[in-house]
C-alpha cells in the first residue's frame, strides 16, 4: 500500500509573536492503517523546517498531535512548529567492522579437489570440511561483523510512550523490508539507548548489526538445494541471520563409508520486524 502526506488546504496557522512564533500545519496520511506508523511516516516524511518571514526566521519541527481516523487508512495529523536551539535533527553515524575467530564444519562451495583419490563429485557444492568419513572436524576461521551506531536528536514531543514500546518491540528484530539499502533479513536492531537533553529533544543511538545478503540462487549442501530467496520467497527460504544447518548419515560412497548431508534445516532465531518505522532520518 503507497503512503502519501497531503498538507490539508487552509490548513496553517501561524502565530507571529517575535518572543515565541509557532506553525500549525495540519495533514492527512492516507495509506497507513496503524497508528504507530502513522508517527513514523510524519516524523521522516513531513518538512523538518517551517520557515516564517523576517524577523521571525525558521522553526522546528517539535509536537505531533494524531487527531481524526477519517477513513480505515486515513488519518489527521496535526504538526507544531517552534523556535528551538536548533533547527535541525543532528544525524551522527558510526560504523566499525570486527574480527573474530568461529568454528565451522561445512564449507559455502568445495573449489578445488586434487590428487588421484579426490572426489570430483564434491566440486561447485557445500561440504563438510576435513572429514573422514566418519568424523568431522571442520575448521576454525576468521568472521567479521559489520556494526552500525546513528546518533540521532529528535524534536520535544516525537519521543512518546508509544514509539518507546515500539522500540522494545523491535529490539533483536530482523529487518523485513529493505532498510538503508540494506535486503531483507540482512540487518539486525541491537537496541537503543537515548536521553532528553535541556532543550527538550531525546537524543539517541541506535544500534545495528548487518550482515551480506545470502546468494540468491541458493546453495548445494551435498546434492541438496537450499532456497536462498528472501521473504517474498518460499516457505523456508533462508535469511542472513537464519541457521542452517545439515543433518548427515553414513551411506557407502564408491567403497567407503562416509557422512553424508541427508538433509538440510533452516532456523529462524530473530522475529522479523519493518525497521523503517523507526522514524531515522535519511543520513546513515
Amino acid at each position: 500500500m503507497t503512503v502519501e502526506i497531503r498538507e490539508i488546504f487552509n490548513g496553517r496557522v501561524e502565530t507571529l509573536d517575535e518572543d515565541g512564533p509557532s506553525a500549525e500545519v495540519i495533514y492527512d496520511v492516507m495509506g497507513v492503517v496503524d497508528e504507530d506508523q502513522v508517527q513514523s511516516e510524519i516524523i521522516s516524511g513531513a518538512p523538518l523546517v517551517y520557515v516564517l518571514p523576517e524577523p521571525y526566521g525558521e522553526l522546528t519541527k517539535r509536537k505531533i498531535e494524531i487527531g481524526e481516523r477519517r477513513t480505515p487508512d486515513t488519518w489527521r495529523v496535526k504538526v507544531t512548529y517552534e523556535r528551538a536551539a536548533s533547527t535541525a535533527l543532528t544525524v551522527l553515524p558510526s560504523f566499525d567492522v570486527t574480527t573474530s575467530s568461529t568454528h565451522v564444519d561445512m564449507s559455502i562451495m568445495t573449489v578445488g579437489a586434487f590428487g588421484p583419490k579426490a572426489d570430483g563429485t564434491k566440486l561447485n557444492k557445500s561440504n563438510p570440511i576435513d572429514t573422514d568419513g566418519s568424523t568431522i572436524r571442520g575448521a576454525d576461521v576468521l568472521s567479521s561483523v559489520y556494526t552500525k551506531k546513528v546518533t540521532q536528536t529528535f524534536p520535544a514531543g516525537f519521543v512518546t510512550q508509544e514509539y518507546e514500546a515500539q522500540l522494545v518491540r523491535f529490539i533483536n528484530c530482523v529487518n523485513s523490508k529493505v532498510f538503508k539499502g540494506f535486503a531483507a533479513g540482512t540487518v539486525l536492531f541491537n537496541g537503543a539507548s537515548g536521553a532528553m537533553k535541556d532543550t527538550g529533544e531525546y537524543e539517541i543511538v541506535f544500534s545495528f548489526a548487518i550482515k551480506p545478503p545470502l546468494p540468491a540462487g541458493g546453495l548445494m549442501v551435498g546434492d541438496i538445494l537450499v532456497g536462498f530467496y528472501g521473504i517474498a520467497g518460499p516457505i523456508g527460504a533462508a535469511l542472513a541471520y537464519d541457521v542452517v544447518w545439515p543433518e548427515y548419515a553414513t551411506r557407502m560412497v564408491g567403497t567407503k563409508l562416509t557422512k553424508v548431508p541427508v538433509a538440510v534445516y533452516v532456523d529462524r532465531i530473530y522475529n522479523l520486524a519493518d525497521l523503517n518505522l523507526l522514524g531515522l532520518g535519511d543520513l546513515w
